[in-house]
């Protein structure tokens, strides 16, 4: 059957969502071309990634980087210092370390 959207587009539109946002963040000073708002009230939103299970927004550090099963030992090593689920930080510290390598 044929929604008229294939899900690769669904599943990519919170990136653009979110890259709108980084834009207009970033990248307008003048203001924003495009915007996005609340069709029922008219309120723009401030988009944010939440976990879908529990609607909690996905931030440092209640969530962590980990590698995934096809992390290769590289990235295994990178991410060996980060907060595993259930044991908390293994050598780095949090307000040291950033997913993008910039402090916080």
């Amino acid at each position: 059957m044929n929604t008229g959207r294939p899900r690769r587009g669904r599943d990519f539109r919170p990136v653009l969502i979110a890259l709108l946002a980084f834009g207009n963040r970033h990248f307008a000073p003048e203001g924003a071309s495009v915007t996005i708002i609340d069709a029922q009230t008219g309120v723009e939103a401030e988009p944010i990634i939440v976990r879908s299970r529990h609607r909690r927004p996905i931030r440092e550090p209640e969530f962590a980087w980990v590698p995934g099963p096809a992390a290769g030992e590289r990235t295994r090593q990178r991410y060996a210092r980060r907060p595993q689920p259930g044991h908390g930080l293994r050598g780095a510290s949090r307000s040291t370390h950033h997913p993008e390598g910039k402090p916080q």
